[in-house]
């Protein structure tokens, strides 16, 4: 399912993203919007004081998914 892409394709494109930005400050924006798809996500989640914990823990968990994705051995089945 092409859904499990997706942490790891934002991993790759916000590590990009911010790499690139010390060579062109625009490069930054798509880190941004990411970021801000993550504030989004959290004030319609949360409430009350969780609004300020959620868009950590969503960061976390988002991005430690996609490196565990991008670094764990492929398996072989038999």
């Amino acid at each position: 399912n092409l859904r499990y892409l997706t942490p790891p394709f934002t991993l790759i494109v916000s590590l990009i993203s911010i790499a690139g930005s010390i060579f062109n400050s625009i490069l930054i924006i798509p880190f941004f919007i990411y970021l801000g798809f993550i504030f989004i996500a959290s004030m319609l989640l949360g409430r009350g004081l969780e609004k300020l914990i959620i868009p950590s823990v969503l960061l976390t968990m988002q991005m430690s998914w996609a490196f565990g994705f991008l670094t764990s051995p492929k398996s072989i089945t038999k």
